[in-house]
């Protein structure tokens, strides 16, 4: 249920009768982690045999550290994976060393990591192209390429 700690502790007592302490609870959970890791290896290794993949990532904050909880995702599986580093080495980890499928991502600096093919994401892309054209309102070349890039998106969603 995505819960903190306490709030599983009141759960527990509360709809159960269980007292459990919180070092129990991480422990369980360590040991739930454990027992997962052959189920969590064959997602990763679905993920990564993929054609297409596609990765995001957005800030967590937990017992007053800042970290990240990256998600990948395919047509028929979403993996997602805390880390404390927002670096490129986490894709890596995630998607693995294999350039053989298509990356979907946003503009982060950190997915440049992957050697493969890429897709940025149109809506970033588009908007980019968007605040281009705002900081440079007389630029008459940026104006005819942004259509032209727009141009391009029509006719692929159409």
């Amino acid at each position: 249920m995505r819960l903190p700690l306490r709030q599983i502790q009141t759960y527990l007592l509360t709809l159960h009768g269980v007292t459990i302490s919180s070092g129990e609870i991480v422990e369980l959970l360590h040991r739930m982690k454990a027992q997962m890791q052959p189920q969590l290896d064959a997602l990763k290794a679905e993920i990564r045999a993929s054609p297409a993949i596609q990765a995001d990532e957005t800030g967590w904050r937990e017992d007053g550290s800042n970290g990240y909880i990256w998600s990948v995702s395919t047509p028929s599986v979403r993996y997602d994976e805390y880390h404390h580093s927002r670096g490129g080495e986490v894709v890596k980890h995630l998607i693995g060393k294999d350039d053989d499928g298509v990356l979907g991502s946003d503009f982060y600096a950190g997915y440049n990591i992957h050697q493969g093919l890429h897709q940025r994401c149109w809506v970033h892309f588009l908007r980019h192209g968007h605040e281009l054209k705002e900081k440079y309102p007389h630029d008459e070349q940026l104006f005819t390429w942004a259509a032209s890039v727009k141009a391009i998106y029509e006719a692929a969603i159409a």
